[in-house]
């Protein structure tokens, strides 16, 4: 089994078109637990491990057939679905050429010659995944993936893999590409950072290749420190950062979603007063609202409407760590409890232990809780090195 998260939670369906391409199909699918889009006429098609008329190894459920390819393809790539093609680059090109919009939108696209020989990223090599999903067929496989994206052929990690790589949000995607552009043609982006936040993960951007690395000279909030970095002076630039600071138009701004927000909540509480207060932390600790990277509470509150939907409109998982996850880290970090809130929910405190928690081994307390209005909120900030590596 090869299957891996893929960015946005794409699925991912196979196609093929010949006999050959269906056998080869089959395989894929299974490893990748991909759904199997095969002409109507191979459907009664035998493979080496399974009757007539079933997929070897693929549910029942994830198997579909077409009459005409070129429709079937255009649908699944406007429904997002990831691509992998066992058939021609000619046919996937023609067939995909009206949907195409770009590279921050369009899903990954893949092709693949019947014998397993060669994977082709042919649509959204970096931020779609194709790159990487190409490289995993490979392996998997014993072909080769055809890697034609110059950063990979030079050795360098795009500016969209490094901010993937640092589970970064983009704040400007439209400078992406122009800073990749500088970065294979040897003109070394300025990557400025924050030490004081990215601790371990210091050493990984002082490790890239093809980039100018450099700390910032001051907090990143400071007039001085935004003004040390314009384009006019730096040329191609990417700032590093989860500083409200960062979001400025004359670099690539990254901004590393880090931050665990613990949050405890009166039952009812509605979701725009728990945005609203998460909102507020953020602000006091100076942070950039795309900073945020997790919510986390306290099993009791798993079922709290309010926290669910606060948590899909910022865009971030909901965490929910049981009463004993939480206690644990209330005794190792001896944080101060209440009796009144033990009865409530089963631990004396739930948003600094569920900050850190969420936060993880390596995790730093960033600000301590705040409480208003029914909500209590604390933030906390994963190590970075932590990050990085995994």
């Amino acid at each position: 089994m090869i299957q891996e998260p893929q960015p946005g939670g794409a699925p991912i369906a196979v196609f093929a078109l010949t006999r050959g391409g269906v056998l080869l199909a089959e395989r894929v699918a299974e490893m990748l637990e991909a759904e199997l889009w095969i002409p109507s006429r191979h459907a009664s098609l035998p493979s080496a491990t399974s009757p007539p008329g079933v997929a070897a190894g693929v549910a029942s459920t994830r198997l579909h057939t077409f009459s005409r390819v070129g429709p079937a393809l255009r649908a699944a790539f406007s429904d997002g679905r990831q691509l992998v093609c066992v058939m021609s680059t000619g046919v996937v090109f023609r067939s995909l050429a009206s949907c195409l919009r770009s590279k921050q939108e369009d899903p990954a696209v893949v092709a693949l010659d019947e014998a397993g020989r060669y994977a082709i990223p042919l649509l959204s090599g970096h931020l779609g995944g194709a790159n990487a999903l190409a490289s995993r067929l490979a392996e998997a496989l014993g072909g080769q993936a055809v890697l034609t994206t110059s950063s990979d052929v030079q050795g360098f990690l795009g500016p969209d893999l490094l901010a993937e790589r640092l589970r970064a949000a983009v704040l400007n995607p439209e400078r992406l590409t122009e800073t990749a552009a500088a970065l294979v043609e040897g003109e070394q982006p300025l990557l400025r950072y924050e030490p004081a936040e990215l601790g371990a993960a210091e050493a990984f951007l002082r490790s890239l290749a093809g980039y100018r690395v450099a700390p910032l000279t001051g907090a990143a909030t400071a007039p001085s420190g935004a003004e040390a970095m314009t384009t006019g002076e730096e040329g191609h630039c990417v700032l590093v950062s989860m500083r409200a600071a960062v979001d400025r138009s004359d670099c690539l701004a990254l901004v590393p979603r880090w931050v665990c927000a613990g949050v405890g909540c009166k039952r009812g509480t509605v979701a725009e007063a728990i945005r609203e207060a998460i909102a507020e932390g953020l602000n006091r600790a100076g942070l950039h609202p795309r900073s945020l990277g997790v919510l986390a509470t306290v099993g009791a509150k798993a079922e709290e409407a309010g926290l669910l939907e606060a948590a899909a409109a910022l865009g971030v998982p909901l965490r929910v760590a049981t009463a004993g996850q939480l206690q644990a880290v209330v005794g190792s970090e001896q944080l101060p409890e209440s009796d009144f809130v033990r009865e409530q929910v089963g631990v004396g405190a739930v948003a600094e232990p569920a900050a850190l928690w969420a936060a993880d081994e390596g995790g730093r307390m960033l600000m301590s809780k705040m409480a208003g209005n029914g909500v209590t909120v604390a933030l906390a900030v994963m190590d970075g090195g932590r990050v990085v590596e995994s």
